[in-house]
């Protein structure tokens, strides 16, 4: 009877990374954005719910792009602003959101809610940016937010919107991520192999990737990141070579990867900023040309 009941205490652990509970919202949150030009206005989302959302402008005066960030489990963007706010300080405007259920949203965080807040959110950048010239579209996503990225842009209209898709500390299935988080607890060696059976692996990003083979996609994690291997991020890169680089990065813990104390790195993710500037500024000396 102890075993069973060590047993059950293990399943409904690991139910805890299943659907809904694989979420954790922090609801609340105000946003510190002094010295910075932003907006923030409610999104109207096809999950039936109001995203809190945040646009911050660039202090430049063109700016090159629009950065879309997609941010992890745990928190909401008054916490996780400053993982790319550095960005609009780079020449790009932001745009911020929480999911169903975070921050001042409205609703619950479950998948179908954040993975139609995904694809809302696409349609958003659409209609409202897409039209811009010399502009570049970047949308990056933080952990969980990767996943949730991966995956709202997969079943959205928009694959092909953006010019750069940055997946940041994430993972490849939900079940093998599962799996480890829990084996990292002292009894988790006996809920581990449970985990396939209360984690749906449908919405797995990794034999998925295919949909996205025209879009860009850049992988970036920390080698010493102690939460999720950066091994994940590597089998989401070797399934999607065609159109995917990696880089693995130094000195930086779990989704703290370009974050102030890991400055550093910054330069690796700007580099393939520029590229873009310059693929832009390329186009239009053709197009000159061709007029």
């Amino acid at each position: 009877m102890k075993k069973l009941g060590i047993l059950l205490l293990v399943l409904i652990a690991v139910t805890g990374c299943s659907h809904s509970p694989y979420y954790s919202p922090k609801a609340g949150g105000d946003m510190a954005l002094e010295g910075y030009t932003y907006d923030s206005f409610f999104l109207p989302s096809d999950s039936g719910n109001q995203l809190h959302s945040v646009f911050i402008a660039t202090k430049d005066l063109n700016s090159k792009g629009l950065v879309v960030h997609f941010h992890g489990n745990s928190g909401n963007i008054s916490e996780t602003v400053e993982k790319y706010l550095w960005l609009s300080d780079a020449g790009y405007d932001l745009l911020l959101f929480d999911y169903s259920g975070y921050g001042h949203s409205s609703g619950r965080a479950n998948f179908a809610n954040l993975r139609a807040d995904a694809q809302s959110v696409f349609r958003f950048v659409e209609q409202q940016f897409a039209s811009s010239e010399n502009y570049s579209l970047i949308s990056i996503g933080t952990s969980l937010g990767g996943a949730v990225m991966l995956d709202g842009l997969i079943e959205s209209q928009q694959r092909e919107l953006f010019d750069l898709v940055v997946v940041d500390s994430s993972f490849h299935s939900f079940t093998e991520v599962a799996q480890h988080v829990v084996s990292q607890n002292p009894l988790g060696f006996l809920g581990a192999w449970l985990i396939p059976l209360v984690v749906d692996e449908q919405y797995n990003p990794l034999p998925r990737l295919q949909h996205l083979a025209n879009t860009p996609l850049l992988f970036v994690h920390c080698e010493s990141d102690a939460l999720i291997p950066w091994q994940f991020s590597e089998k989401m890169h070797q399934q999607s070579l065609k159109n995917s680089n990696l880089e693995l990065l130094q000195g930086c813990k779990h989704a703290r990867t370009f974050t102030p104390e890991s400055s550093e790195n910054r330069p690796r993710l700007l580099s393939y900023l520029s590229q873009l500037e310059a693929a832009s500024t390329d186009l239009e000396t053709l197009a000159k040309v061709e007029n």
